[in-house]
């Protein structure tokens, strides 16, 4: 590797480190408050969803073969990754198909909230990376 090369490389790294570093200490600032909502999330989640949706949100909760029509949704999987957190909120407010009831008269906004960041740690939305 050429002299030119080495600093290039260098001039990289001391250009890139800061950035990795700000990107670090975000993400912990805000995976801290994320974290507290989560938790309140699980235990509404345990509370109101894990009869259906199973204690792990795999869709295989105690309910859910007593039920007839459609199964409870396994939360796990991609159908829930590539929905927003507005699409979740409605989900969970509203209801969907008759199986699952609306929470609108039981659950606040905020623990509606909780539920879903719950989830995205579960599971985690994608990000779409541009080329």
């Amino acid at each position: 590797m050429s002299i030119d090369g080495i600093f290039k490389n260098t001039y990289k790294w001391k250009l890139t480190f800061p950035m990795i570093f700000l990107a670090i200490t975000v993400f912990a600032m805000l995976a801290s408050a994320d974290q507290k909502t989560a938790i309140k999330g699980e235990i509404t989640f345990i509370e109101h969803c894990a009869e259906c949706h199973g204690d792990k949100g795999d869709g295989q909760g105690s309910v859910g073969p007593y039920l007839e029509g459609q199964r409870p949704t396994n939360l796990l999987d991609e159908k829930t990754r590539v929905r927003s957190d507005q699409d979740l909120f409605k989900i969970i407010r509203y209801g969907i198909h008759i199986e699952m009831p609306s929470w609108e008269d039981v659950l606040t906004d905020q623990e509606i909230s909780n539920v879903i960041n719950f989830l995205r740690i579960l599971v985690p939305p994608f990000h779409l990376v541009p080329d």
